[in-house]
């Protein structure tokens, strides 16, 4: 379905569109969804820039399951969230671990979007039983340009972004 779908794998959670139109029906994503949950795993992202070089990125993520990621942050200019289906806490920690501030993202009650500056410490909670939404940022992008707060409070850098998947 994906190669008819006009997509690339980056890996057995990330994909990539080979178009710069990149069209996704409701079907599909729940297609998507479902399969993911065949393989046991927890997310699946579809990157709709073709590849990471790119000034803008649009990524479908999929929370297959309620879980939890970050503390993290990357040095770019922006970070917005677009809920499509579910719920999802997004808190925001200082550099020391400390929580700022929490956004409650719902297709029923809370916020619809949220922007925030990509390079303040933020965990992602799905609240709901699945969770679909957008992420947007700027571009280009390496693995490497994430950097995680680690349990200790101390600044690491994420070599292989890829990892976070296989939570």
């Amino acid at each position: 379905m994906l190669k008819n779908g006009n997509f690339k794998k980056k890996n057995n959670k990330v994909f990539y569109t080979l178009k710069k139109d990149c069209k996704l029906s409701r079907q599909v994503i729940f297609l998507l969804m479902n399969l993911a949950k065949l393989k046991k795993q927890k997310i699946i992202r579809i990157c709709m820039h073709i590849d990471d070089k790119l000034k803008t990125h649009e990524m479908l993520i999929m929370h297959i399951k309620p879980i939890s990621v970050g503390p993290l942050k990357q040095a770019k200019n922006f970070l917005s969230y677009h809920i499509i289906e579910g719920e999802m806490l997004i808190r925001i920690f200082d550099n020391k671990g400390k929580e700022i501030n929490k956004y409650m993202l719902s297709n029923h009650n809370g916020f619809k979007s949220l922007r925030l500056k990509a390079d303040k410490f933020r965990k992602i909670i799905t609240k709901s039983s699945f969770a679909i939404f957008l992420e947007i940022t700027n571009g280009p992008f390496k693995d490497s340009d994430t950097i995680w707060l680690n349990n200790k409070s101390k600044i690491r850098i994420q070599k292989d972004y890829a990892s976070i998947l296989n939570l």
